[in-house]
């Protein structure tokens, strides 16, 4: 079964998170297998992946890494939303090879979110396209599954 990997981006404004993140974020170079965050984690961290690309990565029951989600040029990277309020990571989030990325701290995008409404507007655009996404991807499993 093909699938097509961040179908939730086709729905959300990229350039405004790119201006946003650029804004307010550092362009940060990763080598190969260097990580942005770390599974059990806190990280304030996400932006958007300049060249390269990063896997998002959990640890089964066999105890062996799974890629969940990978992320390449121009989409989004990071532990968005857990990332805004003092969540811990649930993934491993690791540059697959020399890769960049702006990067921005998410506690100014929580204090945007106060300030601005379109600002607001936007992240909330992004969360709902994303769990379309999710809700989307879960029930095409269990359907796959049951077949």
């Amino acid at each position: 079964m093909e699938r097509i990997l961040n179908t939730y981006m086709e729905d959300i404004d990229l350039q405004f998170w790119h201006d946003l993140i650029q804004r307010y974020g550092t362009l940060v170079a990763f080598n190969e297998g260097e990580y942005l965050c770390r599974h059990g984690e806190r990280s304030t961290t996400f932006g958007y992946v300049l060249s390269g690309n990063f896997h998002y990565e959990i640890e089964g029951s066999d105890h062996n890494k799974h890629v969940v989600n990978s992320v390449f040029p121009d989409t989004l990277v990071g532990n968005y939303p857990d990332c805004m309020y003092d969540g811990v990571s649930l993934v491993d989030i690791k540059a697959v090879a020399k890769s960049s990325a702006y990067l921005m701290d998410a506690r100014i995008l929580v204090n945007l979110y106060e300030r601005d409404s379109y600002t607001q507007n936007q992240g909330r655009l992004l969360i709902e396209a994303m769990l379309k996404s999710l809700t989307n991807r879960y029930v095409i499993d269990l359907v796959y599954i049951s077949l």
